[in-house]
């Protein structure tokens, strides 16, 4: 019986405080791994979220600046293809590219009629580059930034989304202007509607604002846009007045020569 007390009495343990202590400090612990962890996801979200953001941008510039490029080629001289609209929020531009191996005409007068790689057929096909939500005013910006309006805004090829969450599409028209003396072919051409004008289009500047699609609290690093947009020199205007919203903006411009317009 005595040994038996002796033995309760020499057992070893913890004590409440112990107890309390160790998990203070599991806790302390593991409060700085998770906020060490959170914030880590926030980066690689964020990361992710401006990387896709870059990407979707780049693919709409990389076809814009291809078809702009084309605009205006007409192997026969006859399909009278070149710019069709030239507005600051639109572009249609036609080309002839299509059609001439089977249309039972001798398109580049060989002797042979539909043969292979006969590709064009003097008729010209159109691309035209617009925003899905931007019917009013038609000022090339997104109109869920004006109003009530929240249907998403995408860039658009003749009607089919090339590009997601884009803001701001803007178009800048350099050239020839026969009311300027000395102008050559990099003059600001204002508002070109006439068959002339359109003819003396020597290049085109494209401004694209695209913006991220999420800014969900607590997976993204917080983020206000505070910036104001402009197109290239040299308009110089503002296409995109400050938001000072939550969303990540990302700002792509380039310069298109026509090289295939005022030729013949």
């Amino acid at each position: 019986m005595k040994k038996n007390d002796s033995y309760l009495k020499n057992s070893t343990g913890f004590t409440l405080l112990e107890v309390m202590i160790a998990m203070t400090i599991a806790g302390i612990v593991m409060t700085g791994i998770y906020q060490v962890y959170s914030r880590q996801m926030r980066i690689n979200n964020t990361q992710s979220q401006v990387v896709d953001m870059q990407q979707n941008v780049r693919v709409g510039m990389y076809f814009m600046e291809r078809d702009i490029r084309l605009a205006g080629l007409d192997p026969s001289g006859l399909a009278d293809s070149g710019i069709d609209v030239a507005s600051a929020d639109t572009i249609t531009i036609s080309i002839d590219i299509t059609g001439g191996e089977a249309d039972g005409i001798d398109n580049d007068r060989d002797g042979t009629v539909d043969e292979a790689g006969e590709w064009f057929d003097r008729i010209p096909e159109q691309v035209t580059y617009a925003l899905s939500n931007d019917a009013n005013p038609q000022d090339g910006v997104n109109d869920a930034l004006q109003g009530a309006n929240t249907n998403p805004c995408h860039l658009m090829r003749n009607g089919q989304r090339l590009a997601s969450n884009i803001d701001a599409l803007n178009f800048v028209y350099l050239g020839i202007d026969d009311a300027v003396a000395g102008c050559e072919e990099n003059c600001l051409l204002v508002n070109p509607t006439t068959a002339e004008e359109l003819r003396n289009i020597r290049a085109v500047q494209i401004t694209l604002i695209a913006r991220a699609g999420e800014t969900i609290p607590g997976f993204y690093i917080p983020f206000t846009d505070d910036n104001t947009y402009s197109n290239q020199p040299i308009a110089g205007n503002i296409i995109l007045p400050v938001q000072n919203d939550e969303f990540r903006r990302v700002r792509l411009v380039s310069e298109v020569k026509c090289r295939n317009i005022g030729l013949m």
